[in-house]
């Protein structure tokens, strides 16, 4: 920002060579997304100090301040000229200004893997409401191939990656995952067969400040997804945090499920989808009877308690996602994520060695203060308003293609809270 100012012309001079002071003060305020606003003020730049030039033609004054900005932020600069009495100028001016363009949203997509290309390009428009090539192609239907399945031509299957057991607590019903057996005095437990369907999380900065990494292109993203016979989102089964109220910034190293291609910066998160390895084999009816007479000792409401929370996710559902600006120090791939004060109101360098002034880390001196950039993370999409994709999940068996019942015994009107997974 360039300061101008000149003494009084009115003024006899007493020091030809004396130079206009002009000192400048600086108060922002950023508001954060999250709710609340953080109001600051630097000091004042000394008066002659570098860059010190001269007083130049008809007496007029130069210099340069330098400022940070952060996401959502609304800045007020303040300047006054100092006479070679000290006398300030007694009508200072301001300038205001706003900082910041949030995010954009362009796709959700979900594949049968993470393997299967994109039916997208990375610069798909981005989403606004109305028509769109991502979200005009209606439902997403996957298909898990049971006991004498008919695999119909054209249908998208998911297929068996892992297994592991989910364990019921018989005294509370709740419900885990677990590679271990658990102790049968306690728990029910099914062994279980672990499919995967891919969610691709298409976004990206506002090109007025993209980063030139396409790594870097989307900070982070508020995902959260949904089935029918989970009302209240009871099973995390995705690579990040899968809550609409929290961000998942990135991964840490060595953590699965969660992949950012370096290539074009799309999110990829692996949903693991648990069923009993019975109930692929031998179909609904007949497990449904094995719970019946070797768990439930023939109580017809524990076995469809403990049947509904082993087809939960055989349901329709939703997929709600909306897309960050910035994001949080300590995960990958890094990303600037403070914002950082200084000792004086100008920059201590032009150009700082290396990074930004919003690193981690910063490698220049003269830091009064840093500030975590997380709280204030501008989103695509107002809360109450993420973008939404819908899927179904079919169970492929001889008797026909098996959804679970939203309105059965065990996803009745209050909340469970039988599913957690360790």
């Amino acid at each position: 920002l360039k300061a101008l100012a000149r003494d009084d012309p009115r003024d006899m001079i007493l020091d030809p060579s004396f130079r206009v002071g002009t000192v400048a003060n600086v108060r922002g305020v950023r508001t954060n997304y999250t709710g609340g606003q953080f109001s600051f003020q630097t000091g004042s730049s000394d008066i002659d100090a570098e860059p010190d030039w001269p007083a130049g033609q008809d007496g007029w004054y130069a210099d340069t301040l330098g400022f940070l900005t952060g996401p959502s932020t609304e800045f007020t600069f303040t300047m006054q000229a100092v006479d070679e009495h000290s006398r300030r100028d007694g009508d200072a001016p301001s300038i205001s200004f706003d900082v910041g363009y949030p995010p954009c949203v362009q796709c959700i997509e979900l594949l049968p893997d993470l393997n299967t290309p994109s039916n997208f390009p990375p610069d798909l428009a981005c989403y606004g409401g109305g028509a769109h090539p991502c979200f005009d192609g209606g439902m997403t239907e996957f298909f898990i191939a049971g006991q004498g399945a008919s695999m119909a031509p054209g249908r998208s299957y998911l297929y068996e990656e892992d297994w592991t057991y989910l364990t019921i607590n018989k005294a509370t019903l709740q419900a885990s995952i677990q590679d271990e057996t658990p102790d049968p005095e306690e728990y029910y437990s099914f062994q279980c067969n672990v499919y995967k369907m891919a969610l691709l999380l298409h976004g990206q900065d506002d090109s007025r400040e993209a980063w030139d990494n396409q790594l870097l292109r989307s900070m982070g993203w508020k995902y959260q997804v949904d089935y029918d016979c989970d009302p209240y989102n009871s099973i995390r089964d995705g690579g990040g945090i899968d809550d609409i109220m929290r961000p998942t910034w990135g991964y840490e190293p060595g953590t699965d499920g969660l992949v950012i291609n370096p290539t074009d910066g799309i999110w990829k998160l692996e949903i693991d989808v648990v069923l009993p390895s019975q109930l692929i084999s031998m179909g609904s009816t007949v497990f449904q009877q094995i719970i019946q007479f070797t768990m439930a000792g023939g109580d017809p409401v524990l076995t469809q308690e403990l049947f509904d929370i082993c087809t939960r996710q055989l349901s329709y559902g939703q997929v709600h996602a909306t897309a960050l600006d910035q994001t949080q120090c300590g995960y990958l791939p890094t990303r600037p994520a403070k914002y950082h004060l200084f000792q004086q109101v100008r920059p201590p360098l032009d150009h700082p060695p290396s990074g930004t002034w919003r690193d981690c880390s910063p490698s220049f001196p003269d830091v009064t203060l840093s500030l975590d950039l997380y709280r204030s993370a501008m989103a695509a999409h107002a809360p109450g308003n993420e973008v939404e994709t819908l899927f179904r999940l079919v169970l492929d068996e001889a008797a026909g293609d098996y959804t679970c019942d939203p309105g059965s015994v065990a996803t009745g009107t209050q909340q469970p809270a039988w599913y957690e997974v360790e």
